[in-house]
Protein backbone atom coordinates (compact mmCIF):
# COMPACT_ATOMS: atom_id res chain seq x y z
CA UNK A 1 0.00 0.00 0.00
CA UNK A 2 1.43 3.36 -1.00
CA UNK A 3 2.05 5.85 1.75
CA UNK A 4 0.57 9.33 1.41
CA UNK A 5 1.73 12.59 2.89
CA UNK A 6 0.42 13.17 6.42
CA UNK A 7 -1.98 15.96 7.28
CA UNK A 8 -0.33 19.13 8.51
CA UNK A 9 -2.84 19.09 11.38
CA UNK A 10 -1.13 16.07 12.94
CA UNK A 11 0.26 18.19 15.80
CA UNK A 12 0.04 21.88 16.66
CA UNK A 13 3.52 22.72 17.94
CA UNK A 14 5.30 26.03 17.56
CA UNK A 15 8.96 26.23 16.63
CA UNK A 16 10.92 29.44 16.37
CA UNK A 17 14.45 30.61 15.64
CA UNK A 18 16.59 31.95 18.43
CA UNK A 19 17.08 35.00 16.20
CA UNK A 20 13.57 35.91 15.01
CA UNK A 21 14.76 38.12 12.15
CA UNK A 22 15.19 35.04 9.98
CA UNK A 23 12.43 34.26 7.51
CA UNK A 24 12.90 30.85 5.86
CA UNK A 25 11.08 30.06 2.61
CA UNK A 26 9.09 26.86 2.42
CA UNK A 27 10.99 23.78 1.32
CA UNK A 28 9.33 21.31 -0.99
CA UNK A 29 9.89 17.72 -2.08
CA UNK A 30 10.23 14.45 -0.18
CA UNK A 31 13.73 13.35 -1.02
CA UNK A 32 17.08 13.14 0.66
CA UNK A 33 18.65 15.13 -2.15
CA UNK A 34 19.47 18.80 -1.59
CA UNK A 35 18.18 21.55 -3.82
CA UNK A 36 20.49 24.46 -4.77
CA UNK A 37 21.03 26.39 -1.54
CA UNK A 38 20.70 29.91 -2.91
CA UNK A 39 22.22 32.91 -1.13
CA UNK A 40 23.39 32.47 2.44
CA UNK A 41 21.15 34.24 4.93
CA UNK A 42 23.40 36.70 6.83
CA UNK A 43 21.14 36.46 9.90
CA UNK A 44 21.96 32.77 10.21
CA UNK A 45 25.67 33.33 9.74
CA UNK A 46 26.93 36.42 11.59
CA UNK A 47 30.00 37.96 9.91
CA UNK A 48 33.33 36.51 11.07
CA UNK A 49 31.68 33.97 13.38
CA UNK A 50 32.99 31.12 11.24
CA UNK A 51 36.03 30.98 9.06
CA UNK A 52 35.09 28.42 6.46
CA UNK A 53 36.12 24.84 7.24
CA UNK A 54 35.48 24.68 10.94
CA UNK A 55 37.63 27.58 12.17
CA UNK A 56 36.20 29.03 15.35
CA UNK A 57 35.98 32.69 16.17
CA UNK A 58 39.06 33.62 18.19
CA UNK A 59 38.94 36.66 20.46
CA UNK A 60 40.04 36.83 24.10
CA UNK A 61 37.47 35.56 26.59
CA UNK A 62 35.38 34.06 23.80
CA UNK A 63 38.31 31.91 22.72
CA UNK A 64 38.84 30.73 26.30
CA UNK A 65 35.15 29.76 26.74
CA UNK A 66 35.15 27.86 23.46
CA UNK A 67 38.42 26.08 24.23
CA UNK A 68 37.01 24.93 27.56
CA UNK A 69 33.96 23.36 25.90
CA UNK A 70 35.99 21.80 23.11
CA UNK A 71 38.40 20.33 25.63
CA UNK A 72 35.53 18.73 27.51
CA UNK A 73 34.08 17.25 24.32
CA UNK A 74 37.48 15.94 23.25
CA UNK A 75 37.94 14.32 26.67
CA UNK A 76 34.52 12.61 26.40
CA UNK A 77 35.31 11.30 22.92
CA UNK A 78 38.63 9.87 24.04
CA UNK A 79 37.38 8.40 27.34
CA UNK A 80 34.62 6.40 25.65
CA UNK A 81 36.61 5.77 22.45
CA UNK A 82 33.81 7.30 20.39
CA UNK A 83 35.63 8.45 17.26
CA UNK A 84 39.07 7.38 16.07
CA UNK A 85 41.31 9.74 14.06
CA UNK A 86 40.49 9.73 10.35
CA UNK A 87 37.03 8.17 10.71
CA UNK A 88 33.91 9.28 8.87
CA UNK A 89 31.20 10.77 11.09
CA UNK A 90 27.55 11.32 10.25
CA UNK A 91 26.26 14.19 12.41
CA UNK A 92 22.51 14.21 13.12
CA UNK A 93 21.36 17.85 13.24
CA UNK A 94 17.82 18.96 14.04
CA UNK A 95 18.64 22.66 14.30
CA UNK A 96 18.14 22.87 18.06
CA UNK A 97 20.88 24.20 20.35
CA UNK A 98 22.39 20.82 21.23
CA UNK A 99 22.80 19.45 17.71
CA UNK A 100 23.91 22.86 16.40
CA UNK A 101 26.64 23.02 19.04
CA UNK A 102 27.60 19.43 18.25
CA UNK A 103 28.11 20.23 14.58
CA UNK A 104 30.16 23.36 15.23
CA UNK A 105 32.33 21.60 17.81
CA UNK A 106 33.04 18.57 15.63
CA UNK A 107 33.91 20.89 12.75
CA UNK A 108 36.48 22.62 14.96
CA UNK A 109 37.98 19.32 16.13
CA UNK A 110 37.86 17.66 12.71
CA UNK A 111 40.89 19.59 11.49
CA UNK A 112 43.04 18.11 14.25
CA UNK A 113 41.71 14.55 14.09
CA UNK A 114 41.09 14.23 10.37
CA UNK A 115 37.41 13.32 10.63
CA UNK A 116 35.32 13.34 7.47
CA UNK A 117 31.99 14.86 8.46
CA UNK A 118 28.55 14.57 6.86
CA UNK A 119 25.33 16.12 8.13
CA UNK A 120 21.88 14.53 8.12
CA UNK A 121 18.55 16.19 8.91
CA UNK A 122 15.20 14.41 9.18
CA UNK A 123 12.04 16.47 8.63
CA UNK A 124 9.25 14.55 10.38
CA UNK A 125 6.61 16.89 8.95
CA UNK A 126 4.85 17.18 12.31
CA UNK A 127 4.89 20.97 12.59
CA UNK A 128 3.99 22.12 9.10
CA UNK A 129 5.88 25.24 8.05
CA UNK A 130 7.95 25.19 11.24
CA UNK A 131 9.42 21.82 10.31
CA UNK A 132 10.33 23.24 6.89
CA UNK A 133 11.99 26.23 8.58
CA UNK A 134 14.04 23.86 10.74
CA UNK A 135 15.20 22.08 7.60
CA UNK A 136 16.14 25.30 5.82
CA UNK A 137 17.99 26.54 8.90
CA UNK A 138 20.15 23.40 9.06
CA UNK A 139 20.92 23.61 5.36
CA UNK A 140 21.95 27.26 5.65
CA UNK A 141 24.07 26.40 8.69
CA UNK A 142 25.92 23.64 6.81
CA UNK A 143 26.44 25.47 3.50
CA UNK A 144 29.44 27.66 4.50
CA UNK A 145 31.05 24.74 6.33
CA UNK A 146 31.51 22.88 3.03
CA UNK A 147 30.19 19.58 4.44
CA UNK A 148 27.98 17.11 2.54
CA UNK A 149 24.35 17.57 3.63
CA UNK A 150 21.58 14.98 3.45
CA UNK A 151 17.94 15.47 4.27
CA UNK A 152 14.80 13.40 4.18
CA UNK A 153 11.14 14.19 4.80
CA UNK A 154 9.19 11.37 6.46
CA UNK A 155 5.39 11.37 6.93
CA UNK A 156 5.66 10.11 10.49
CA UNK A 157 2.07 10.95 11.47
CA UNK A 158 0.68 8.81 8.67
CA UNK A 159 3.01 5.91 9.40
CA UNK A 160 2.02 5.97 13.09
CA UNK A 161 -1.69 6.04 12.18
CA UNK A 162 -1.33 3.17 9.70
CA UNK A 163 0.62 1.05 12.16
CA UNK A 164 -1.36 2.18 15.24
CA UNK A 165 1.92 2.87 17.01
CA UNK A 166 3.20 5.63 19.27
CA UNK A 167 4.12 8.74 17.27
CA UNK A 168 7.46 9.33 19.02
CA UNK A 169 8.45 5.67 18.71
CA UNK A 170 7.74 5.68 14.96
CA UNK A 171 9.63 8.95 14.51
CA UNK A 172 12.64 7.56 16.33
CA UNK A 173 12.57 4.31 14.37
CA UNK A 174 12.29 6.04 11.00
CA UNK A 175 14.98 8.56 11.93
CA UNK A 176 17.51 5.92 12.93
CA UNK A 177 16.71 3.77 9.91
CA UNK A 178 17.59 6.71 7.68
CA UNK A 179 20.73 7.60 9.64
CA UNK A 180 21.95 3.99 9.58
CA UNK A 181 21.23 3.82 5.84
CA UNK A 182 23.36 6.92 5.23
CA UNK A 183 26.18 5.75 7.51
CA UNK A 184 26.42 2.46 5.63
CA UNK A 185 26.11 4.03 2.20
CA UNK A 186 28.90 6.55 2.80
CA UNK A 187 30.97 4.29 5.07
CA UNK A 188 30.73 6.50 8.13
CA UNK A 189 32.17 4.77 11.19
CA UNK A 190 29.62 6.32 13.52
CA UNK A 191 26.57 8.54 13.93
CA UNK A 192 26.91 11.48 16.35
CA UNK A 193 23.88 12.83 18.22
CA UNK A 194 23.58 15.86 20.52
CA UNK A 195 22.49 14.36 23.84
CA UNK A 196 23.78 16.34 26.83
CA UNK A 197 24.30 15.81 30.54
CA UNK A 198 20.89 17.43 31.15
CA UNK A 199 19.29 14.87 28.82
CA UNK A 200 21.01 12.16 30.83
CA UNK A 201 19.68 13.48 34.15
CA UNK A 202 16.15 13.84 32.76
CA UNK A 203 16.23 10.33 31.30
CA UNK A 204 17.39 8.74 34.56
CA UNK A 205 14.65 10.50 36.55
CA UNK A 206 12.07 9.57 33.93
CA UNK A 207 13.08 5.91 34.20
CA UNK A 208 12.95 6.08 38.01
CA UNK A 209 9.35 7.27 38.08
CA UNK A 210 8.43 4.62 35.51
CA UNK A 211 10.10 1.91 37.63
CA UNK A 212 12.34 0.82 34.76
CA UNK A 213 14.67 -1.23 36.95
CA UNK A 214 18.46 -1.13 37.19
CA UNK A 215 18.84 -1.03 33.41
CA UNK A 216 16.72 2.13 33.36
CA UNK A 217 19.24 3.83 35.65
CA UNK A 218 21.91 3.45 32.97
CA UNK A 219 20.15 6.21 31.04
CA UNK A 220 21.67 7.24 27.71
CA UNK A 221 24.67 5.18 26.66
CA UNK A 222 27.72 7.23 25.59
CA UNK A 223 28.30 4.68 22.82
CA UNK A 224 25.47 2.52 21.51
CA UNK A 225 25.64 -0.08 18.75
CA UNK A 226 22.55 -0.68 16.63
CA UNK A 227 22.57 -2.91 13.54
CA UNK A 228 26.39 -2.95 13.62
CA UNK A 229 26.44 0.85 13.49
CA UNK A 230 28.02 2.91 16.29
CA UNK A 231 26.00 5.81 17.74
CA UNK A 232 28.01 8.26 19.87
CA UNK A 233 27.07 11.15 22.18
CA UNK A 234 30.06 13.56 22.39
CA UNK A 235 28.13 16.20 24.41
CA UNK A 236 27.13 13.83 27.21
CA UNK A 237 29.42 15.54 29.76
CA UNK A 238 28.22 19.05 28.85
CA UNK A 239 25.33 20.76 30.63
CA UNK A 240 22.70 22.60 28.63
CA UNK A 241 24.02 25.84 30.14
CA UNK A 242 27.49 25.13 28.75
CA UNK A 243 26.00 24.40 25.32
CA UNK A 244 24.18 27.75 25.30
CA UNK A 245 27.31 29.59 26.45
CA UNK A 246 29.29 27.95 23.63
CA UNK A 247 26.70 29.06 21.05
CA UNK A 248 26.59 32.56 22.49
CA UNK A 249 30.38 32.80 22.32
CA UNK A 250 30.16 31.86 18.64
CA UNK A 251 27.22 34.19 17.98
CA UNK A 252 25.46 31.19 16.51
CA UNK A 253 21.67 31.08 16.21
CA UNK A 254 19.62 27.93 16.65
CA UNK A 255 16.05 26.76 16.44
CA UNK A 256 13.75 26.63 19.49
CA UNK A 257 10.76 24.30 19.70
CA UNK A 258 8.31 26.01 22.05
CA UNK A 259 6.61 22.69 22.81
CA UNK A 260 9.60 22.10 25.10
CA UNK A 261 7.82 24.45 27.54
CA UNK A 262 4.65 22.31 27.62
CA UNK A 263 4.50 20.98 31.19
CA UNK A 264 1.89 18.39 30.19
CA UNK A 265 4.77 16.41 28.67
CA UNK A 266 6.55 14.33 31.31
CA UNK A 267 10.10 15.13 30.22
CA UNK A 268 9.35 18.86 30.19
CA UNK A 269 7.82 18.65 33.67
CA UNK A 270 10.97 16.92 34.91
CA UNK A 271 13.15 19.54 33.21
CA UNK A 272 11.33 22.68 34.36
CA UNK A 273 9.78 21.62 37.68
CA UNK A 274 11.45 18.58 39.24
CA UNK A 275 15.15 19.19 38.55
CA UNK A 276 15.10 22.85 39.71
CA UNK A 277 13.52 21.72 43.00
CA UNK A 278 16.10 18.96 43.44
CA UNK A 279 18.81 21.57 42.94
CA UNK A 280 17.75 23.07 46.28
CA UNK A 281 18.99 19.84 47.88
CA UNK A 282 22.02 19.38 45.62
CA UNK A 283 23.02 22.23 43.26
CA UNK A 284 24.90 19.65 41.18
CA UNK A 285 22.03 17.17 40.97
CA UNK A 286 22.42 16.79 37.20
CA UNK A 287 26.03 15.69 37.59
CA UNK A 288 24.98 13.36 40.43
CA UNK A 289 22.34 11.68 38.27
CA UNK A 290 24.84 11.32 35.43
CA UNK A 291 27.31 9.64 37.83
CA UNK A 292 24.52 7.31 38.95
CA UNK A 293 24.00 6.36 35.29
CA UNK A 294 27.73 5.62 34.93
CA UNK A 295 27.72 3.42 38.06
CA UNK A 296 24.59 1.56 36.94
CA UNK A 297 26.08 1.04 33.47
CA UNK A 298 29.25 -0.55 34.87
CA UNK A 299 27.22 -2.80 37.18
CA UNK A 300 24.96 -3.78 34.30
CA UNK A 301 27.94 -4.54 32.07
CA UNK A 302 29.37 -6.85 34.74
CA UNK A 303 26.03 -8.64 35.12
CA UNK A 304 25.69 -8.93 31.35
CA UNK A 305 29.06 -10.67 31.16
CA UNK A 306 28.06 -13.14 33.87
CA UNK A 307 24.70 -13.75 32.17
CA UNK A 308 26.39 -14.43 28.84
CA UNK A 309 28.64 -17.00 30.47
CA UNK A 310 25.62 -18.68 32.11
CA UNK A 311 23.71 -18.78 28.81
CA UNK A 312 26.72 -20.24 27.01
CA UNK A 313 26.62 -23.16 29.47
CA UNK A 314 22.90 -23.74 29.98
CA UNK A 315 21.04 -22.39 26.92
CA UNK A 316 20.51 -24.21 23.64
CA UNK A 317 19.20 -22.67 20.44
CA UNK A 318 17.18 -24.77 17.99
CA UNK A 319 16.08 -22.81 14.96
CA UNK A 320 14.41 -19.70 16.37
CA UNK A 321 13.66 -21.27 19.75
CA UNK A 322 15.87 -21.01 22.82
CA UNK A 323 15.71 -23.51 25.68
CA UNK A 324 17.37 -23.24 29.10
CA UNK A 325 17.76 -25.75 31.89
CA UNK A 326 14.98 -25.33 34.44
CA UNK A 327 17.09 -26.83 37.21
CA UNK A 328 20.00 -24.43 36.64
CA UNK A 329 17.61 -21.52 36.15
CA UNK A 330 15.96 -22.13 39.51
CA UNK A 331 19.37 -22.23 41.21
CA UNK A 332 19.97 -18.62 40.20
CA UNK A 333 19.29 -15.72 42.56
CA UNK A 334 15.95 -14.01 41.85
CA UNK A 335 17.79 -11.02 40.38
CA UNK A 336 19.73 -13.33 38.07
CA UNK A 337 16.54 -15.08 36.98
CA UNK A 338 14.97 -11.74 36.08
CA UNK A 339 17.98 -10.70 34.03
CA UNK A 340 18.06 -14.00 32.15
CA UNK A 341 14.33 -13.83 31.39
CA UNK A 342 14.63 -10.22 30.20
CA UNK A 343 17.53 -11.10 27.92
CA UNK A 344 15.82 -14.17 26.44
CA UNK A 345 12.63 -12.18 25.81
CA UNK A 346 14.68 -9.50 24.05
CA UNK A 347 16.00 -12.19 21.70
CA UNK A 348 12.62 -13.63 20.71
CA UNK A 349 10.50 -10.47 21.03
CA UNK A 350 12.58 -7.26 20.74
CA UNK A 351 9.47 -5.07 20.79
CA UNK A 352 7.85 -6.58 23.90
CA UNK A 353 9.42 -4.30 26.58
CA UNK A 354 8.48 -6.71 29.42
CA UNK A 355 7.19 -5.39 32.72
CA UNK A 356 8.24 -6.81 36.08
CA UNK A 357 4.89 -8.62 36.20
CA UNK A 358 5.60 -10.39 32.92
CA UNK A 359 9.09 -11.40 34.03
CA UNK A 360 7.88 -12.74 37.38
CA UNK A 361 5.05 -14.64 35.68
CA UNK A 362 7.68 -16.53 33.70
CA UNK A 363 9.67 -17.20 36.86
CA UNK A 364 6.55 -18.64 38.46
CA UNK A 365 5.99 -20.77 35.37
CA UNK A 366 9.50 -22.22 35.74
CA UNK A 367 9.11 -23.03 39.44
CA UNK A 368 5.52 -24.28 39.53
CA UNK A 369 4.42 -27.84 38.75
CA UNK A 370 0.74 -26.89 38.65
CA UNK A 371 -1.47 -24.74 36.44
CA UNK A 372 -0.69 -23.72 32.87
CA UNK A 373 2.41 -24.88 31.09
CA UNK A 374 2.94 -21.81 28.93
CA UNK A 375 2.72 -18.02 28.82
CA UNK A 376 1.56 -16.39 25.59
CA UNK A 377 2.42 -12.82 24.71
CA UNK A 378 0.16 -12.16 21.76
CA UNK A 379 2.00 -10.85 18.74
CA UNK A 380 5.36 -11.37 20.46
CA UNK A 381 6.15 -14.89 21.63
CA UNK A 382 5.50 -17.89 23.86
CA UNK A 383 7.36 -19.26 26.88
CA UNK A 384 6.62 -22.89 27.73
CA UNK A 385 7.65 -25.36 30.43
CA UNK A 386 8.74 -28.68 28.92
CA UNK A 387 9.91 -31.20 31.52
CA UNK A 388 13.37 -30.00 32.56
CA UNK A 389 13.50 -27.11 30.09
CA UNK A 390 12.10 -23.60 29.76
CA UNK A 391 11.55 -22.82 26.08
CA UNK A 392 11.32 -19.30 24.60
CA UNK A 393 9.89 -19.05 21.07
CA UNK A 394 8.82 -16.13 18.83
CA UNK A 395 5.09 -15.97 18.07
CA UNK A 396 5.42 -16.97 14.40
CA UNK A 397 6.92 -20.33 15.39
CA UNK A 398 3.86 -21.30 17.45
CA UNK A 399 0.59 -22.39 15.86
CA UNK A 400 -2.73 -21.02 17.06
CA UNK A 401 -3.91 -24.49 18.04
CA UNK A 402 -1.23 -24.70 20.70
CA UNK A 403 -2.46 -21.57 22.46
CA UNK A 404 -5.58 -23.11 23.98
CA UNK A 405 -5.51 -22.98 27.76
CA UNK A 406 -2.53 -20.64 27.89
CA UNK A 407 -1.86 -18.29 30.76
CA UNK A 408 -2.02 -14.69 29.55
CA UNK A 409 -0.15 -12.32 31.84
CA UNK A 410 -1.19 -8.70 31.63
CA UNK A 411 1.21 -5.95 30.58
Amino acid sequence: MSRKKPSRKSREVVSCLFRPQDLCPKIGGETEEVEPPGPVNPTLHPPQSWGGRGRLKDSGATSEAVRRVLGKIQSTIQRYEMIAPGEGVLVAVSGGPDSTALLLALCALAREFGWALRVAHVNHGLRGEYSDEDERFVRDLVTPLDIPFHRKRIPVAQFAAEEKENLEAVARRERYEYLIHLARRYRCACIATGHTLDDQAETVLHHVVRSSGIEGLTGIAPVWTVENCRVVRPLLDLTRKEVLEFLQAQESPFRVDESNADLNLTRNFIRHEILPRLERINPRVREALARLADIARLETDAHDLADEQWLDRFAQRTGREIAVSRVEFLLLHAAGQRRIVRRLLSWIAPDLHPTLEIIDTIRELASSTKGGRRCVFRGHGVVSRQKDRLVFAPCDSVTRSKRTGSRKPSG
